[in-house]
C-alpha cells in the first residue's frame, strides 16, 4: 500500500501538480489516491488507524490475552467503523486495498501483534560477537523499559516509512509488470484477471497522464545553453531574457506550436520526435562547424 502511495505521489500526482505551478495550460485527470488507506491503516489520531488501535489494545492485554481480540473488534467497530474503506463481521474485518478487498481474521490477532521476547533474551543476543546475529536484535531496551513495548505493528511500520524515506530521497524509475493468468504456462491470457490488474495499478489513469502531458521539460537556461548554437541571435550567449530566448530559438527551428508550452521556469516539448529533430538539427551544426576546422587546418598544414 505505501509503495503504491509512492508511485502515486512520483507521477501522476507529482507530474500534475508540476504543470499547475508552471503555469501551463492543462486539464487536470482523476485518479484514485490510496492515502485514504494508508491513513486508515497507521493514522495515530482523529481518527486513529488500525495499527494504533491495535498496539492500545496490546498495552492494556493481561498475559494470558484472553479477550482482547474481541475488544480490538469493538474497537475498530466504534472508531472506524463507518470508514468507507472498512468493513467487519463477528470474526474480523475487511480493508479495500488498492488491489482489492482483503479480510483479516481476529484470531489471535493480539497475541501476534505483542510479539513477545523476553527482555533477557534480547540481551543475550545484542551481547554476542557476531555481528549478523546483533543486527538480528535492534530494539532499544532501555527506552522499552521506560514506555511501551515494541510490538510487530510498530516494526512494520518503522520498516515501511525507512523504506518509503529511502526511496523519496531517489528518482524511481517503475517497470510495471502485469500477471496474464495462474497457470505460469505461455499463450494463457485470463483477460479479467488482466483488467483487474490494470485498474487497480492506476496504468490507464497514468497513461493518459502521460499522452496529455509532456515528454521532455528542462529550466530554460539549461535548454539555452545546450540548443544555443541552432540560431545566430542565440549563440554564443544569449543576452536577454531566457524566456524570450527560448521563444525564439524555437520559432527559428519553426517546431509547431502545439508541441510545446512555456511555463514560469521550464520549456514543455510535448512529442520525443521534436526533441530528437533539436538534437539532429544541433549535431548538424557542430559537424559543420568541426569540418570548418578541420579545413582550415589543412590549409595550415599545406603552408
Amino acid at each position: 500500500e505505501k509503495l503504491q502511495q509512492i508511485f502515486i505521489e512520483l507521477t501522476l500526482k507529482a507530474e500534475q501538480e508540476e504543470y499547475v505551478q508552471e503555469g501551463i495550460r492543462w486539464t487536470p485527470i482523476d485518479y484514485f489516491n490510496n492515502k485514504i488507506v494508508c491513513d486508515l491503516i497507521e493514522n495515530k489520531v482523529n481518527p486513529p488507524g488500525i495499527m494504533s488501535i491495535l498496539d492500545d489494545v496490546c498495552a492494556t492485554m493481561h498475559a494470558v490475552g484472553e479477550g482482547a481480540d474481541q475488544t480490538l473488534l469493538q474497537k475498530l467497530q466504534m472508531q472506524i467503523g463507518t470508514h468507507e474503506h472498512f468493513n467487519s463481521w463477528n470474526q474480523g474485518f475487511i480493508i479495500h486495498h488498492y488491489a482489492g478487498k482483503v479480510s483479516y481474521d481476529m484470531d489471535g490477532f493480539c497475541e501476534r501483534n505483542r510479539d513477545v521476547l523476553f527482555m533477557d533474551l534480547v540481551e543475550l543476543m545484542q551481547s554476542s560477537e557476531l555481528p549478523f546475529i546483533k543486527a538480528l536484535f535492534p530494539e532499544n531496551l532501555q527506552a522499552e523499559k521506560k514506555g511501551r513495548p515494541t510490538t510487530a505493528g510498530s516494526k512494520i511500520k518503522k520498516q515501511a516509512n525507512d523504506l518509503v524515506g529511502t526511496l523519496m530521497k531517489c528518482t524511481p524509475h517503475y517497470i510495471r509488470c502485469i500477471k496474464p493468468n495462474e497457470t505460469k504456462k505461455p499463450r494463457d491470457w485470463e483477460e479479467s484477471r488482466v483488467k483487474h490488474q490494470v485498474e487497480y495499478l492506476g496504468l490507464r489513469e497514468n497513461i493518459r497522464v502521460r499522452r496529455a502531458g509532456y515528454a521532455y521539460r528542462r529550466a530554460f537556461q539549461k535548454f539555452l545553453q545546450r540548443y544555443a548554437i541552432l540560431t545566430p541571435e542565440t549563440w554564443p550567449l544569449w543576452k536577454g531574457d531566457e524566456r524570450q530566448g527560448v521563444l525564439h530559438l524555437l520559432r527559428s527551428v519553426n517546431m509547431d506550436a502545439d508541441q510545446y508550452q512555456l511555463g514560469r521556469t521550464k520549456i514543455f516539448i510535448k512529442a520525443p520526435e521534436s526533441l530528437f529533430l533539436l538534437e539532429e538539427m544541433r549535431e548538424r551544426k557542430y559537424d559543420g562547424y568541426a569540418r570548418a576546422i578541420q579545413r582550415a587546418w589543412r590549409k595550415h598544414i599545406a603552408r
